[in-house]
């Protein structure tokens, strides 16, 4: 009897150590936790203000792509209103030459008669 008592005070010592083991494990899993979920929560938060940042620049470059287009209907204006110029100085450029022809006659026709 005696020998029965000293073997499962062998095995509870035994039991005690793998106990103290696992509890010592389950503390360091614990601590790694925490610092996982303050990585998590690190994380996250630069993850929501990467998304901000994002935002921000689509939509800067939303408006700038407007302000683009805007610009690009603006410029087409004035190139077409440029055209209508020239044509309108080409025109008036044929008329002064004409003029000046007439006007070279009337001189030429006044000295001469």
């Amino acid at each position: 009897m005696h020998e029965i008592v000293e073997t499962q005070r062998s095995e509870i010592k035994k039991l005690e150590a793998t106990i103290d083991v696992a509890d010592s494990q389950i503390e360091e899993q614990q601590f790694q936790l925490q610092g996982v979920d303050a990585e998590k929560q690190i994380l996250g938060t630069q993850l929501t203000r990467r998304h901000v940042e994002l935002t921000a620049c689509f939509e800067s470059a939303k408006m700038q792509t407007h302000a683009l287009k805007r610009g690009e209907a603006q410029f087409a204006a004035k190139v077409e209103q440029l055209s209508r110029a020239r044509g309108r100085i080409e025109k008036f450029q044929k008329e002064l030459h004409l003029h000046k022809g007439q006007v070279t006659n009337v001189l030429s026709v006044t000295t001469n008669g």
